[in-house]
């Protein structure tokens, strides 16, 4: 068991006892509440039921109705597991269930929007109702496997779930995908919901008993800053510092071949030197702001080198570039000052026809411009 019941957290909510009636239907926490009132009258309390991860420090609250009779609080809706309690918080959520970390400050928590939801899914096999593959995703990620061919010159151990599917493909036999928990705002919990789930069932070939055809404990992506070549590689760190010092020197240290151009240079004396292109052109500082206010009207104040660019390229300012400069200052810079404006980072999309295996991308917010090419569904990834 993954998730179970936990006390009362710091007075944050309270126990209700699970008294419910044979006619009552499970998962259909407000239909029943509705049905008791009309029956004896009371009333629907709206809030989640709170459960705790067994070896992480994660909670989980799935929206929830109870009853209050004018004395007691009653959890009528029968669960699967025959519980005789819940851990009830009257509190609003938007969606069916939510994860966090903490129940500190859970009013701020539950109202922060984030655009893309994650989630955990799994595939099971219909022919014996076991899981092999356990992944995190946001949209449509859990179904794409389906339509990814396989590369048949990769080693077979690294496309065991592909060749999976592809068996069951030929076999006519389609797996079922269930989701083992959704709208979940924070990647890393994600990342750590997934890898438990991993380590539940274990890996074939891996761990004891394990059923699933990952190859790794979880997809998170490895992150190497900061550590030194003894955390990275332990006992063969020295024999990757000399390998890495060979290159080098076979490449002849890391800037041979790399010189600068005669523009290149005097662009850089020229600034160095105070020199811009704003000041040695015909736009005025009061037609460089007007425009720059215009443009961050237009993307709601949430600027970027790259849509700053493609502005000046639509307006026919070819002039108006990502290196311009303004009393010394990086033009979004002053954009921020002015304005409020914000930068923000833009995201690259890819999508990819299932049939042709062509790709094609985008900046995210070039999708409000541009639509994908007819057939082309969204990838997730780094494009193969």
């Amino acid at each position: 068991m993954i998730w179970y019941i936990p006390e009362v957290y710091d007075n944050i909510g309270f126990e209700v006892p699970v008294i419910s009636d044979p006619d009552l239907i499970q998962n259909c926490c407000e239909y029943n509440c509705n049905s008791y009132i009309s029956r004896f009258g009371g009333e629907k309390i709206e809030g989640v039921y709170v459960l705790k991860h067994n070896n992480l420090e994660l909670y989980q609250l799935v929206r929830h109705f109870i009853i209050h009779d004018g004395k007691d609080y009653i959890d009528i809706t029968p669960f699967d597991d025959l519980r005789d309690k819940n851990y009830f918080i009257p509190i609003k959520i938007n969606t069916y269930n939510l994860f966090i970390q903490s129940l500190d400050n859970i009013n701020n928590i539950i109202n922060q929007e984030n655009e893309s939801m994650y989630y955990v899914y799994c595939y099971i096999d219909p022919t014996n109702d076991q899981p092999f593959y356990v992944g995190k995703g946001t949209q449509k990620r859990a179904y794409t496997h389906m339509y990814n061919p396989i590369d048949k010159t990769k080693n077979k151990n690294k496309t065991r779930f592909k060749n999976k599917l592809e068996k069951m493909k030929e076999e006519k036999i389609e797996p079922k995908i269930i989701f083992l928990a959704q709208n979940i705002q924070d990647e890393k919990i994600a990342y750590d919901i997934e890898e438990s789930y991993i380590k539940q069932y274990g890996r074939k070939g891996y761990d004891a008993d394990g059923v699933l055809l990952n190859i790794c404990e979880g997809s998170r992506p490895p992150n190497n800053k900061g550590k030194t070549y003894k955390e990275i590689y332990g006992e063969k760190a020295e024999e990757q510092r000399e390998k890495r010092h060979k290159l080098q020197l076979e490449a002849g240290g890391w800037f041979k071949g790399r010189k600068h151009s005669e523009e290149t240079k005097q662009k850089y004396k020229e600034k160095s030197a105070g020199i811009t292109n704003a000041n040695s052109s015909n736009i005025t500082e009061e037609q460089l702001l007007e425009t720059g206010k215009v443009f961050c009207q237009h993307f709601n104040y949430e600027i970027s080198s790259k849509k700053w660019i493609w502005w000046c390229t639509t307006k026919d300012i070819p002039t108006l570039r990502k290196t311009f400069r303004f009393n010394g200052k990086d033009i979004l810079d002053v954009f921020v000052e002015k304005f409020n404006a914000i930068k923000k980072f833009d995201s690259m999309l890819w999508f990819y026809n299932p049939e042709t295996q062509q790709t094609w991308r985008c900046l995210d917010w070039e999708l409000k411009y541009t639509y994908p090419p007819k057939g082309f569904v969204r990838g997730r990834g780094k494009i193969k």
